[in-house]
């Protein structure tokens, strides 16, 4: 079991801390600084190695963290960060949970996605072209149901049959 440096700490310290919008602390099985950060949604980060043995220099680190909008899932030794976690990518994703969209604004979502390339198409919930993919391939290839089997049939292609 890790026991922090800050669990033992007097209580009026602990809630001097409380109004950062972080926390740090030592194991006592690690020379470095951690921290856990608050996030956008109001949760807190994992515990983060800030990479510094020097109070101050794990301080400054968290600082740059919180002001550029990123907490790194991962610090290495030399003090890179890698693997951020965008606060703005988690607010977004926050807010499509919790809230409802307009129609405006769903249609400006699949504009901006397909925009950038990351969706050729969006079909809508309850629109015309609405259905489950396993439906429309029983659709496809039902003979009295499949456009496309009753043309091949009217041009005579046997391998529809």
């Amino acid at each position: 079991m890790i026991k922090y440096k800050y669990l033992f700490c007097l209580p009026e310290v602990r809630k001097r801390n409380l109004n950062k919008p972080y926390l740090l602390f030592k194991t006592k099985h690690s020379p470095f600084w951690y921290a856990q950060v608050r996030l956008p949604d109001g949760t807190i980060s994992r515990n983060k190695s800030t990479g510094k043995e020097n109070k101050t220099d794990a301080e400054r680190t968290v600082m740059e963290w919180v002001v550029k909008g990123c907490v790194p899932e991962r610090t290495s030794r030399t003090g890179r960060a890698i693997g951020k976690q965008s606060f703005t990518f988690i607010s977004i994703l926050n807010y499509l949970r919790t809230n409802d969209l307009s129609e405006q604004e769903i249609n400006d979502l699949i504009e901006v996605m397909k925009a950038r390339k990351i969706i050729q198409a969006a079909v809508r919930t309850n629109a015309k072209g609405d259905c489950d993919a396993m439906e429309y391939l029983i659709d496809f290839w039902t003979r009295d149901k499949s456009a496309y089997l009753r043309e091949m049939e009217l041009k005579g292609h046997s391998e529809t049959k």
